[in-house]
Formats: C-alpha cells, structure tokens, sequence
C-alpha cells in the first residue's frame, strides 16, 4: 500500500474538500515552460497547483477568436495570441491538468540511484473499487511512492502496472481574465451571451457575482472521429489512476479521441468524486450522446 496523507472519514472529509474548495485557489505564479512540474510529492497531489501561462490576455486578437462552448457559468474561445494559436481559453478554474501533469512525470521518473535503470511504471490496484482503493491509486504517482516502490514488499491484492500514459489535450497554465476590462476589445459576436432559464437571463456575472475569474489555456484540439479503442484506453487509464467521471460522460467531451471536457473527470481528493461513478467505463457509456449534442451544427461544442 503506498504512502497515504492522514484523513478522516469519507463524509467528514468531503465536506472539509467542499469548504476548502470555495477558499483555496489552487494556483502556483510559477511560469509554466515546456518541462514537467518540478514537485509531485503527496503534498502537492492532495492540493494541486496549476502554473501560471506565459501568455497575458492583452495579447489575445480577439478578432481571429471565436466561441466554441458557452454555458451560463462558463465559456470557451478559440483565440490567438498574436499570431501564435490556435488555443482553446477556458473560462473556467479546473486543477486536473495540473495533476495530469504530475502523473505524466512520474511516469517519466527515472530512479537516480540506479545505474542504468530505465523508466519504471506505476504500480496500482487492478480493481480499484472505493473511495480508498481510488486514493491508493492515486497516491501511488506521487513521488515519495515511486521511490520506494521497489523495496514494498509484494501486496495481498492483484496489481497493474501502468507503464505510459495516453494522450490529453495539453495545458498552457492559468491566468487572470477580467471581464470589464476584456469585453470593450472584443467584437460582440465573441460576447459571453448569456442564457435563458425559465424566462430569466443568466450569465457569467449573474452566475458569480463578480469580474475578476482564473482562465485556463489548452491546446486547441480539431474536431473529429473519436477511436472506441483509444477512448477506452483513456478511461481506463484515469479509472486505474483513481479518477471518476461525472455522472453521465458524453461524446461531446471528446475530440479525435481526446479528452477535452477536463472539468467532467475527478481525482480522490477532488470536490465532487463519487463512489457511485467511480468504475472502469466502456467506450458506449463514455461516448453517450447529450441532448445538446445538436448545438456543434450551430458553431458550438459545449464542452468542459
């Protein structure tokens, strides 16, 4: 069994991660270059920070942009910086790609103190089933685990070992989007509109009562057919890791195959994880189709 942060019960806990969640930005001003994070220990797994863009929103040309996804507490553009992009800015806080990342550098760990070693995988349960079976997996990649995962003696419980990792739309980090400073600079075909709901509009500011939110930068990810085999190697990789799917996961998430809906995927020790979600999902329960499916023949793709 790996090293493991000392909680209380599931029920106490998840209200304490609900609380925490409203207060805690979960942000590191460190500048995110093209190298993996530095620091993936079981500190930094249990409250994961997400590097700051090297990009600033003054440099968006906002003329190139368009929306991609809209919702009434959320956005997505499809923007330019300068002539750089495309990428996809999410209006919206998610701390998974941060420890997506994490997880991609311990796989890519190598044990100093052994000469000529290689690469090692990352040991976990077969069959995660509860909220500590998922931790367990989860903890498994942080970094005082990998480090003593040769001297662990062998385990009562069937193992896998998790040796690569599959392919998620790359992250560029967060950074500050203010709304009374962006909207003037953009033409109001890029406005966040906002949404009828039973006869009242909602929108961004009505949803949260404020200017100021954290943006998160993706790579841009062109729509197309989504591989069943490649799907499934996804979930399954995120199930083995301690990741559950929000309730109904639906197609419009993916894009060639790629995750792009970060937001409907949750670690152990995220707001929100559920045991009732939580199992090895095949590619027709991932690839279900949403009844707002048809918005993509509009110009949108509701995703994350």
């Amino acid at each position: 069994m790996p090293c493991l942060p000392e909680e209380s019960d599931y029920s106490q806990w998840f209200e304490q991660r609900r609380l925490r969640f409203l207060t805690e930005p979960f942000l590191d001003d460190t500048i995110m270059d093209d190298g993996p994070p530095t620091r993936w220990s079981i500190a930094d797994f249990r409250v994961p920070r997400l590097r700051k863009c090297p990009f600033i929103v003054d440099s968006i040309n906002w003329e190139r942009a368009r929306i991609l996804g809209l919702r009434m507490d959320r956005i997505v553009w499809c923007v330019y910086f300068g002539e750089e992009g495309p990428y996809a800015l999410k209006l919206r806080e998610c701390q998974n790609a941060a420890i997506l990342q994490m997880m991609r550098a311990s796989l890519d760990y190598v044990p100093g103190d052994q000469e000529g070693a290689g690469k090692r995988p990352v040991r976990v349960l077969a069959n995660p089933t509860d909220w500590d079976q998922a931790r367990a997996n989860f903890f498994a990649f942080a970094e005082e685990n990998r480090k003593r995962a040769l001297a662990s003696p062998e385990p009562k419980e069937p193992m896998e070992d998790v040796g690569n990792m599959p392919r998620f739309a790359r992250c560029y980090g967060w950074l500050h989007f203010n709304l009374s400073e962006v909207l003037p600079r953009k033409p109001r075909r890029v406005y966040p509109y906002g949404i009828d709901v039973d006869k009242q509009r909602r929108t961004l500011r009505t949803e949260h009562n404020r200017d100021e939110f954290i943006a998160v930068m993706y790579e841009y990810v062109e729509s197309g057919e989504n591989n069943t085999k490649l799907v499934e190697k996804v979930a399954r990789f995120l199930w083995l890791a301690g990741f559950s799917f929000f309730s109904t996961p639906l197609a419009k998430n993916w894009k060639n195959s790629i995750l792009v809906g970060h937001s409907k995927i949750m670690g152990p020790h995220s707001y929100g994880w559920q045991k009732f979600y939580y199992r090895c999902r095949a590619d027709r329960e991932v690839l279900k189709r949403g009844l707002d499916n048809n918005v993509e023949a509009k110009g949108f793709i509701l995703t994350d």
